[in-house]
């Protein structure tokens, strides 16, 4: 059965035919024929093949929670209310959901366990079977609807969620009774998968584990923190300057920053403040004193020690989650032995590259304008979240960044995965599975290099052995 036949049963159960099914773009392309659909009207939305992607959109969170939401007409410079009640329906393979469609989702995850799903045999036919049967199971729907309103001190009360109040009391909460699972708990689990929720957690770790709790302008900012906010963009103040406003008054992971602006003059570079909202000066209210005093080295140090104590459980302090056994959660498996100096391996790995410039090629072998990708991807890595994920799952300096010792990179058996990266683009993940994922689908897993041959593109023309 494939995720498209399974999106199409609700459908045919509640309204006796499949859902409209349209195929988008990206980008604008997909926000217009969004819209369109929407305008259109219908029962039901099926956006079919939404392949690895992060599906952020405006449009759907203002129709799922908002009636009337007016949406511009494409070629009339107009809005036009739309009262949707569709069921809106999107498969994909490696689909996230970000930003605040994600406490407007459902996520339901299928894996057929074999390398050509569309291979499988099935008795029957799957639609054809839920339209035959479609008057008994509506009769099963309309006799739990019925009974939980005839019994709400009956039903077992779930988790709430703003803007869905009646949908949690008429659909969740007798289905929950039931002994069905709570959708809204695993709403927990979408937002740590969040790219754009992670990118944010590890802006706010890092912010915090350099400057603290003190005020600073956003052009003063660590290094490290810019290349974060930057997230492989060109340095520019105003682009900073711009994403470090975009945070302001953002709660995520116990962390909030907060914004002042100069009381003298209104051309003042305005100052930013990252604060832990579990910490001991926020429980005592010293952030809600207007002339409150800077972080104390004691509170410092404090800091410091917290976040070194959780520097071996990354994905575990982004979200404050309690770690789940190793059985049950793959990325909590027995670690290569050196995992635990991942942090120091990191900083190895960033200190070495920071001196190689862009416009100045470290060795020989490249083509025109390959260096220069290679410095840019190499920088974003360095800088993101995937580098630590990276030195984590046992990933070596070698592995990454190695160049023959005297040939460079013309020896393409001794090139690193990120030093032969020149067509790939931006690193977009490590996962647990050993791989680097790229921006353009790209998977390099680790392969063997002779150390004897190899070296790191930092010690090219060094008598340097790989830092581990």
């Amino acid at each position: 059965m494939g995720k498209g036949l399974l999106a199409k049963a609700p459908s045919v159960i509640a309204f006796g035919e499949p859902p409209q099914t349209v195929g988008l773009g990206t980008g604008d392309e997909f926000e217009k024929g969004l819209v369109a659909a929407l305008l259109r009207g219908g029962h039901s939305i099926l956006i079919d093949n939404i392949n690895d992607r992060i599906l952020r959109s405006n449009t759907p969170c203002s129709t799922l929670s908002e009636r009337p939401a007016f949406l511009r007409i494409m070629g009339l410079g107009k809005l036009g209310p739309v009262n949707s009640t569709a069921l809106i329906s999107v498969t994909g393979c490696a689909l996230s959901i970000g930003r605040d469609l994600v406490r407007r989702t459902i996520m339901s995850d299928l894996d057929a366990k074999i390398e050509d799903p569309e291979q499988r045999e099935f008795q029957g036919d799957f639609l054809a079977d839920i339209a035959a049967r479609r008057l008994e199971l509506l009769q099963y729907v309309f006799t739990i609807l019925r009974w939980a309103r005839q019994n709400p001190a009956a039903l077992k009360r779930g988790k709430p969620l703003g803007s869905y109040g009646q949908w949690c009391a008429w659909v969740r909460d007798p289905l929950l009774t039931l002994g069905c699972p709570d959708p809204v708990v695993r709403l927990a689990e979408l937002k740590v998968k969040d790219p754009d929720r992670i990118n944010v957690v590890s802006v706010f770790e890092a912010w915090f584990r350099h400057h603290f709790d003190n005020w600073i302008t956003a052009n003063s900012l660590n290094y490290e923190v810019q290349q974060l906010l930057l997230h492989g963009r060109k340095h520019s103040r105003q682009r900073i300057n711009n994403e470090v406003r975009n945070l302001v008054g953002t709660r995520i992971a116990n962390y909030m920053l907060q914004e002042k602006k100069s009381d003298t003059s209104k051309w003042a570079a305005a100052e930013f403040r990252l604060i832990k909202t579990d910490s001991p000066r926020a429980r005592e209210g010293v952030y809600d004193q207007p002339d409150e005093a800077a972080a104390t080295s004691e509170a410092a140090a404090s800091a410091e020690a917290a976040v070194a104590e959780a520097e071996d459980d990354a994905d575990g302090r982004q979200f404050h989650r309690e770690p789940k056994p190793a059985q049950e959660c793959p990325e909590h498996q027995p670690l290569p032995p050196d995992a635990l100096n991942a942090e120091g391996r990191l900083a190895v790995w960033r200190n070495a590259f920071a001196p190689l410039k862009a416009e100045i090629e470290p060795c020989p072998g490249w083509r025109s304008d390959e260096w220069a990708r290679v410095h840019a991807c190499c920088k974003q890595f360095l800088a993101g979240p995937a580098a630590f994920a990276a030195a984590r799952n046992g990933w070596s300096a070698l592995d990454l960044f190695a160049v023959h010792k005297a040939a460079g990179v013309a020896v393409r058996d001794c090139v690193g995965a990120l030093t032969g990266n020149a067509t790939n683009g931006f690193v977009a993940g490590a996962g647990a599975d050993g791989a680097l994922q790229f921006a353009n689908g790209t998977k390099v897993r680790q392969r063997p290099l002779d150390p004897n041959l190899c070296i790191p593109i930092w010690s090219f023309r060094a008598p340097t052995t790989a830092p581990r």
